[in-house]
């Protein structure tokens, strides 16, 4: 397996019109949707991801996720924000780390470790070029919106990437 995901999970679900509406309603089925859909983004991309949930209303795995993928919950009362640092933190090889989150405070975080940040929206761009040939999906003809906010984390991700070098 390749470089690792770990994604921050309702924070990307906010990116996801059709999911974000449907998450008032049926929480347990919009983490379905979720994983899913990054069940297909892990088998055809050949990485690692474990996806983070709050553990406020957490009540187990909602379905199986794809080989790769693994799903976990933070504390009951505890965000997940401090749970992704941990997982951070306890990484050999951060620099072989993506960070899928919009959340400033995680984004800042992780920086110092080297890992690499994917901003929510962004990232649903991806998983919408990968579900494109799905027909079965909800969200497949939603398009992302990008505001200034990511267009603000391109820039700085390209900067940090261009004094890198």
């Amino acid at each position: 397996m390749g470089r690792l995901y770990i994604v921050d999970a309702y924070n990307l679900m906010h990116q996801m019109p059709s999911i974000k509406k449907m998450m008032d309603s049926d929480l347990q089925r919009s983490r379905e949707l979720l994983i899913n859909m990054l069940s297909s983004f892990v088998g055809k991309r050949r990485i690692k991801l474990t996806l983070v949930f709050d553990g406020v209303g957490g009540i187990g795995h909602p379905t199986t996720p794809a080989s790769g993928m693994k799903i976990i919950f933070s504390r009951n009362g505890e965000k997940a924000d401090p749970l992704i640092k941990r997982l951070v933190d306890r990484l050999d090889q951060p620099r072989l780390c993506t960070v899928v989150t919009s959340d400033n405070e995680i984004v800042r975080y992780v920086r110092q470790y080297g890992c690499k940040i994917i901003s929510s929206n962004i990232f649903f761009g991806q998983l919408h070029a990968t579900q494109a040939d799905t027909t079965n999906d909800p969200g497949a003809d939603e398009k992302p919106v990008i505001d200034k906010n990511d267009v603000n984390d391109l820039l700085t991700m390209f900067t940090h990437a261009t004094q890198d070098e």
